[in-house]
């Protein structure tokens, strides 16, 4: 027998595209592929304009330009591809979309995107309600810092309101799952819900979504929803392996990434049916357990300080994006020291006293 070569999500999508899930049942990896596609911009589309949001992933990919569509996708050069991919097959172009909400606010720090995909199974209909990781707004990425000091973000909230809202619209039966910031909200919105929307989820998947501060969850919370999440890692995790997991052990994932690079989902290796397993790069632990170090070594209030200060700076330089501001980073970093050094004594000092603690818990596990 010939020997079946690892793919991508997309190689998977030509693979398997004509057979539903009647035929082949719902697996890791048509999470991913769901996670994947909620990062397409609905905002811009028609049906993102209405209440009554209600198509097929065929329908979108006739309707609507791919390139603005995929704009919000992590992988520059593959995105386009894998929303045709998805729009052309049978598994997924037939899925009808509903429940979609966008919900981004600058003044409250808040960034919740999600859409619910309709599932035809042998065992009745199904509900895989998709939560987008972080998109490209600073508003979005200053939540993500929030949860280092905070149990409850505004999106946490608002993903355990969704969640509410989906159950009580229709009986259907429960998945949720995200990547990255979606897993967390995926995970975070599970774990809250009551008894009984609990028994209704028959699954979580959570694709390298960050951690919970300790005692987020009630320890019944996590008995009954222990099995039933599945949290997935690349090789050289950092975001997935922040602060604590407090249900599933991470199951790790093969990458053709570089680094931090692993985290695009686009990276992740198949074989067949599943992803192909590999074993944790030592990078990888050895940065998670420094910055976990790191936030135990401050208080929560120094921790919010220290964000909020950083935050107030960034804003200063007038970017209004990530991206903007990684060009802005790249290219004035002068004038970023100089605003430091310029700033509030008091801002000064939290932030540089912050670094030495980050640089002090990366020797401490260099050398223990």
């Amino acid at each position: 027998m010939a020997r079946r070569e690892t793919t991508n999500i997309i190689g998977y999508i030509r693979r398997y595209g004509d057979r539903d899930f009647w035929q082949m049942p719902f697996n890791e990896v048509d999470s991913l592929v769901l996670s994947t596609l909620v990062y397409a911009d609905l905002s811009i589309t028609p049906f993102g304009k209405i209440e009554s949001f209600n198509c097929t992933v065929a329908e979108l990919g006739r309707l609507v330009d791919t390139q603005k569509l995929a704009h919000l996708i992590w992988n520059v050069v593959r995105r386009e591809e894998l929303l045709k991919a998805v729009a052309k097959s049978r598994r997924f172009g037939d899925l009808r979309m509903k429940y979609y909400v966008n919900d981004i606010n600058d003044k409250k720090q808040k960034q919740l995107v999600a859409v619910t995909f309709e599932l035809d199974t042998p065992d009745g209909m199904v509900n895989y309600l998709a939560f987008q990781g972080t998109d490209d707004t600073l508003a979005g990425w200053k939540e993500d810092f929030n949860m280092s000091y905070s149990r409850s973000v505004p999106a946490q909230r608002s993903a355990l309101d969704y969640l509410k809202y989906v159950a009580h619209r229709d009986k259907n039966s429960l998945i949720l799952g995200g990547h990255s910031k979606g897993g967390n909200l995926a995970t975070y919105a599970a774990l809250k819900a009551s008894a009984l929307i609990k028994r209704r989820i028959v699954a979580v998947y959570d694709h390298d979504g960050p951690g919970f501060l300790p005692n987020t969850f009630h320890k019944w919370d996590i008995e009954m929803m222990k099995k039933k999440v599945h949290k997935t890692t690349p090789q050289t995790a950092f975001v997935g392996l922040l602060m604590e997991n407090p249900v599933a052990n991470p199951k790790v994932v093969a990458s053709d990434g570089l680094s931090i690079w692993q985290h695009d989902p686009l990276s992740w290796q198949v074989k067949g049916q599943h992803f192909q397993r590999a074993n944790r790069n030592w990078t990888s632990g050895f940065l998670s357990r420094s910055a976990s170090r790191w936030i135990r070594s401050l208080s929560a209030a120094d921790r919010r300080k220290f964000i909020d200060d950083c935050y107030d700076i960034i804003l200063a330089t007038g970017v209004q994006t990530m991206p903007e501001f990684k060009h802005y980073f790249s290219w004035h970093l002068p004038t970023l020291i100089k605003m430091v050094n310029t700033s509030d004594p008091e801002v000064r000092a939290t932030i540089i006293h912050t670094f030495k603690l980050l640089a002090r818990a990366n020797w401490i596990e260099l050398w223990k």
